[in-house]
Formats: structure tokens, sequence, C-alpha cells
């Protein structure tokens, strides 16, 4: 048993591809072929690390936009947390006047 080289493929297989690449195209075509795929491969790799590095960058723009953002995020939720507690208070002095305290839920715990 001929042990495998490439892909499954044993060396024998290989040296037919070869020979018959070789009867088909000749002598002098064979390096031209192969230089033109190894350029087609360098295009391919440099075309897909382009989009690589395009979608890193964009991920990072969009990270350093959001880390902006969060100041102006956490002025919002207190705000909001400030307005709330405000309400309750007011609706817990109305209560207490009208005697109906048992009946006032309690504000969710904040959240940090």
């Amino acid at each position: 048993m001929m042990p495998l080289f490439l892909f499954g493929v044993s060396m024998g297989e290989v040296i037919l591809i070869f020979l018959i690449a070789l009867m088909l195209f000749g002598s002098k075509k064979i390096p031209e072929l192969a230089r033109s795929l190894g350029k087609g491969v360098n295009e391919f790799k440099k075309a897909t690390d382009g989009i690589k590095r395009e979608f890193q960058e964009s991920a990072e723009n969009i990270k350093e936009e959001l880390k902006g953002m969060e100041p102006e995020i956490r002025q919002n939720s207190n705000e909001i947390r400030d307005l709330a507690d405000n309400l309750y208070k007011e609706e817990y002095e109305a209560k207490s006047n009208s005697g109906d305290v048992h009946e006032l839920k309690k504000p969710l715990q904040e959240i940090e």
C-alpha cells in the first residue's frame, strides 16, 4: 500500500496527474500555468486579507463609538431612575395622606 501524499492522494497518483498535464500542455506551458495559478492565489489572498482588515476596522470603530456613548447612556439611566424615585415619593406622600400606604409597591432595585 502506498503512503498518502496530499488530501488522500498517493504519490503515484500525483505523478500520473503531472504526466497527463505534461502531455496536454507541453513542457513550455506548465511553468506559465503554474505562475498564473500562483499569481491568482496570491491576489485572492490579498483580497481576503483586505476584506478581513476592513471588517476589523469597522468593528473597532463601532466599539469606540459605543464607548463614547456610554457616559450619556449612564446619565440618562440615572435621570430616569431619579424621576421614578420622585414619582414613587410623590405617590407615597399622596397615599400616606389618604391612609392607603399598604397599596404602594416598591420600585425595582438599582441595577449597576
